[in-house]
């Protein structure tokens, strides 16, 4: 039940909405077309109903609870977090890259001027 929920079809859409709106929260003011924060607020409660949907599952028993609070979500969180970086990584991968330099130190070396455009199908990057 457990492993299964995490690979399941609802994490998928989780994961693909929160990809997005951290793609509007970090990336949206570079757009042609901004996200309005209509929508940005429609894409936040679609992420909460996502997430509302895949823990009523786990609210039938106090031993389910449990496995929720201390397995199941802990799990989805580092999913969803590993899953996003491996989007973003994949469609910016220019800007993502760091560079070490004296010192050890690293930084971004990515640069975004004010005429960059980025999008989700890949953007400057691709």
């Amino acid at each position: 039940m457990t492993f299964n929920e995490i690979k399941s079809e609802r994490v998928s859409k989780l994961i693909g909405l929160c990809s997005h709106f951290v793609y509007w929260c970090v990336f949206g003011n570079f757009n042609d077309l901004p996200l309005d924060d209509y929508h940005m607020k429609q894409l936040m409660i679609s992420m909460l109903q996502c997430m509302s949907l895949i823990e009523l599952r786990f609210q039938k028993n106090e031993t389910a609870k449990k496995l929720w609070c201390n397995f199941v979500m802990p799990m989805m969180i580092l999913a969803i977090r590993v899953e996003v970086e491996i989007i973003f990584r994949k469609n910016y991968n220019k800007f993502l890259k760091t560079k070490k330099v004296k010192g050890g130190k690293k930084f971004n070396k990515g640069n975004l001027g004010t005429d960059s455009k980025l999008s989700m199908n890949g953007g400057t990057d691709s």
